[in-house]
């Protein structure tokens, strides 16, 4: 959870603060670990949204089961990034990021900026569209 955790932080300096963004952190991993999700993310334009990313079938494929794979590491990576200072989850589940650590592993420079870019994919709808769009159906 520790080398996961700055990607979490790293995401939520990108967000926009909002009532039930903590909920995005359950499609982080599955959307920046795998490599083909991951490079749709790093290839986007200001042009793509969640409706582009929807379009291409092959990146569905899988991803409720990756959120579910990836759930328990989500838990352990952001209760690291509380414990650590760098987060604070709010009462209406917005997350505000007191501290981004740059500590990223060198294997991990992908999926970094993937995280940069996956908020602006996915933030012109609510979390909860969101997570309907894709098909996801609980967490």
């Amino acid at each position: 959870p520790f080398i996961m955790a700055p990607l979490f932080t790293n995401f939520f300096d990108s967000v926009t603060e909002s009532e039930n963004n903590y909920l995005f952190c359950y499609l982080l991993l599955p959307l920046v670990l795998n490599v083909d999700r991951r490079d749709f993310l790093n290839k986007s334009t200001v042009r793509s949204s969640v409706h582009t990313f929807k379009n291409k079938q092959n990146l569905l494929i899988g991803l409720a089961d990756d959120v579910q794979y990836y759930k328990e590491i989500t838990h352990h990576s952001i209760q690291h990034a509380i414990d650590s200072d760098w987060i604070v989850i709010n009462e209406n589940l917005s997350v505000t990021v007191d501290e981004n650590p740059k500590n990223i592993q060198s294997n991990l420079i992908k999926s970094y900026s993937a995280s940069q870019k996956m908020y602006h994919i996915l933030g012109d709808l609510d979390v909860l569209t969101i997570y309907r769009l894709l098909g996801i159906k609980s967490v």
